[in-house]
This record gives structure tokens, sequence and C-alpha cells, in this order.
């Protein structure tokens, strides 16, 4: 099962890319639109600055492309499908093995070579990887044996069964890991765009509070993206403080 390893290794050397905004895409979505708004009709003021209708609806576009970019609960269904899949596949293939393993049994009991060669303890393991070795081991042993255990029901088309079931119980593991791979790579492309929204929304937004700093404090405010904290003090926060001593008190 050269492929999970394989996948595994990709995505060790791909690079993580991450988050650069701290709001939801939600947020940043509703920001975009208002910025947008705010220099459409600011448009004359940010012509000196270097922004220019065309650049105007470029960032429009760019919010479209990224609102438009499939979400994140589209590839976690597609992961679901693959994974309901495979656990099918699995559940079908061990089914087959279980009667095999009781053929084997009943004729050689667990202490024959015959029987031992196989290894089906393996069949109680979980992992992927030990359920298709041993189909394998079928595979290449269980014609051998064809004569011995055909008293006790097996058949060609029981072993050409099992290779079937294991062909798709193995292509379905393959599915499974691309649709998780797909969706890492879908997750950090969108937050690549994301991140690239978001820049530029910052320097629109940096540029209409630099025009109207000291001009327009109506318009500052429609520019800032982020509430900033306030460096005066609420009535709370002056109550908790403790209250100073007057002087006659100190001289007591």
């Amino acid at each position: 099962m050269q492929s999970k390893t394989k996948t595994k290794k990709n995505m060790a050397q791909r690079k993580v890319v991450v988050r650069k905004y701290n709001m939801s895409d939600a947020e940043l979505s509703g920001h975009c639109r208002n910025i947008r708004m705010f220099v459409q009709r600011d448009i004359l003021d940010f012509l000196n600055r270097g922004v220019s209708e065309a650049s105007i609806e470029a960032f429009y576009q760019q919010r479209m492309d990224w609102d438009s970019f499939d979400e994140d609960v589209v590839k976690v269904g597609e992961i679901t499908v693959a994974t309901e899949d495979k656990d099918a596949s699995e559940e079908k293939l061990r089914l087959a093995l279980r009667t095999y393993r009781s053929m084997a049994h009943n004729k050689w009991g667990i202490n024959h070579r015959n029987y031992r060669i196989y290894k089906f303890e393996r069949l109680h393991h979980t992992t992927d990887d030990i359920l298709h070795r041993l189909a394998r081991t079928v595979k290449l042993v269980g014609p051998t044996h064809l004569a011995d255990l055909a008293t006790e029901g097996l058949t060609q088309d029981m072993l050409d069964n099992i290779e079937h079931l294991d062909v798709e119980f193995e292509l379905n593991i393959d599915l499974q890991q691309n649709a998780q791979t797909d969706r890492e790579i879908q997750t950090q492309q969108r937050i690549e765009m994301g991140n690239s929204l978001y820049k530029e929304m910052m320097r629109l937004s940096n540029i209409g509070k630099d025009l109207y700093a000291s001009t327009n404090a109506v318009r500052y405010k429609e520019y800032v993206v982020y509430h900033e904290p306030s460096t005066k003090k609420t009535k709370e926060e002056k109550a908790k403080e403790p209250k100073k001593k007057s002087a006659s008190s100190e001289k007591k």
C-alpha cells in the first residue's frame, strides 16, 4: 500500500499556511464589502494614493472569487462518503476472511503449520494495512490449499472473491486518503486567498484612515476595521482602583 506512505510524505513536505486575520470569514467578507463601498464613494481622494476604479473592481472580484471558493463543509462531506465506502468494503473483506479462517481452523487446528502460515491473528487488528496484508497472504497461499480445504467448502470462486474485495478495499483507502489530502490542499488555498484579500483590505483601510484622520472623524471611523482600545478608563475600571488616602488620614 504505497499510496498511504506517499500521501503522508507529500503532506509533510507541504508548507503550512497560517491565517493572518483574527476574524471569521463572514466578518472579513463584510468588512471588504464595506471598505469597497466607502472607497467608491471617496474615489476622488483615493486617486492621489494610487487607488483607481480598476483596482477597486479587482478588489471586488478578489472577494467574490474567495467567497465562491468551496467551503470546508463540502470537502468534509466528501471525506465522510469516502470513509463510509472504505468501512463498508473493509467489513465485507473481513467477513470473507473470517469464513476462510473458520475453514482452516476446522481442517487443521490452530497449531498446524498450514494454519499458522496465514497469521490469522492479524484479522483482529483494525489498521487497514494489516488487513490488506492478510488478504494478500490468502491470495498467494490459498490456491495451494484449495484441495485440502475443499472438504470444508472452499472454492476457487471464494478465493477470487477475497482477491476482488481486497482490490476494492485498497481502492477505497486511496479514495479516502485523496479526499483528506484534497481537503487539506483546499483549506490552505482558501487561507492564502483570505490572507491576500485581508492584506488588500487593510491597505485600503489604512489609506482611508490616513486621508481623514485630521479632516473627517466620521469617515475616519468608517475605515477602522478593528476597534482600537481606548486609553480612557471606564467608570467600572475607576471604581476598582484603590482610593487615595486623604492628607488628614495620613497625619493620623
